[in-house]
């Protein structure tokens, strides 16, 4: 497997977390976030809990998806001049006898720190600890990562991910054009929105049911994607039959050409608080979750499992561009178409669409969502 094969993985990840999250809120996460966490957990795995770990990230040689994954994650950051990112990973450990070689492989490969705690003895002032640094590594974005009462004095292990995304349109939005237009939320419900308006050229798609559009970043190594659903069309149905396979043929089949785009601004944040655990679980992955649980490659000398997985994002889109952020930890505890030729598209985002912020040249996913109000923060 390559560092692209990886990027791959990410993407159809995305794809299978997205389809479980409920279709009734504002959505923002990242499945890189996710994958990269679960991904440091699986090393310290083995037997039938590192099985599963395979079948879910799709891999089969643990020390060789390191590397791989260490690879995958330089091409994100290779910055380019108006965008800025940051991946970042640190685990927080409360005993005495962390495996070495693990040790090793989580430096090395992930560039994580590692740093030894006392969460039996005080898990608050841990729990304040990781908070701080999360956002840090997040240009305080993603603040409170690990509510109150999360952590306790069974806590062994907090395997954080953070990821930082801040990204210039390479066109950006004039701030004059940007005018008031009603947002329709549902049949019966409408509310009133900053449209950001514009025309010019971008790479577009469109079919019976949708249009898509790819809105690059400053250095085009970045692009947000919009999904946008045709008047006589839902965003569920849109959702039902969308794959990983069409978004990568809207890719290849987008044309740039002249356009009239609008798009709402908007700031949401959205915690999975005890979801994600399920919709893993869904996916295949339970025995990490059980008390039986074989984590031998971390601690030889402890019976450990993942009591919990979290992420906590936040985006903000303006005129100018949009800023991410996200942040995943698992705690680990002890077990007790065609273009129209006729006229200029309109691409007007006035009712629900999804949205990503990708990259380019590897195809994946950062950051995937869903905009249902645009007034609503979560």
């Amino acid at each position: 497997m390559t560092a692209l094969q990886i990027n791959s993985e990410i993407s159809s990840f995305a794809f299978s977390l997205f389809k479980e999250f409920p279709t009734n809120t504002n959505l923002i996460f990242s499945p890189a976030s996710i994958y990269l966490v679960l991904a440091m957990t699986s090393i310290g795995s083995n037997t039938e809990t590192l099985q599963e770990f395979k079948n879910v990230l799709g891999f089969e040689n643990p020390k060789q998806f390191a590397q791989q994954v260490r690879d995958a994650t330089q091409i994100l950051l290779d910055q380019s001049q108006g965008v800025q990112t940051k991946i970042a990973n640190k685990i927080y450990y409360g005993f005495t006898n962390l495996d070495e070689e693990y040790q090793k492989i989580m430096q090395e490969s992930f560039s994580s720190s590692i740093e030894q705690v006392d969460f039996q003895k005080d898990y608050e002032l841990s729990r304040v600890k990781i908070n701080k640094w999360v956002e840090s590594v997040t240009n305080d974005r993603v603040k409170d990562l690990i509510q109150p009462d999360s952590l306790s004095p069974s806590t062994l292990m907090v395997l954080v991910n953070a990821i930082y995304f801040n990204g210039k349109f390479d066109k950006q939005f004039p701030k004059y054009d940007t005018q008031k237009r009603e947002f329709n939320v549902s049949d019966n419900s409408k509310v009133l929105v900053d449209l950001m308006l514009v025309e010019n050229e971008y790479p577009f798609f469109e079919n019976e049911s949708y249009q898509y559009v790819q809105i690059p970043y400053k250095g085009k190594q970045f692009m947000m994607e919009i999904i946008l659903p045709k008047e006589d069309y839902t965003l569920s149905e849109v959702e039902e039959n969308l794959t990983l396979q069409n978004l990568l043929n809207l890719r290849q089949n987008a044309n740039e050409i002249k356009i009239d785009l609008g798009l709402p601004k908007f700031k949401i944040e959205y915690q999975t608080s005890k979801i994600l655990k399920g919709i893993l679980n869904k996916l295949g992955l339970k025995k990490c979750f059980q008390a039986d649980a074989d984590f031998s490659s971390m601690s030889k000398n402890n019976s450990i499992f993942i009591d919990d997985i979290v992420q906590k994002s936040v985006i903000e889109v303006n005129e100018e561009g949009a800023e991410a952020a996200a942040a995943t930890y698992a705690q680990i505890v002890f077990s007790s178409a065609r273009i129209s030729e006729c006229k200029k598209p309109k691409v007007l985002c006035t009712r629900p669409f999804l949205y990503t912020i990708s990259h380019k040249p590897s195809g994946q996913i950062l950051f995937i969502g869903r905009m249902k109000n645009p007034i609503q923060n979560q």
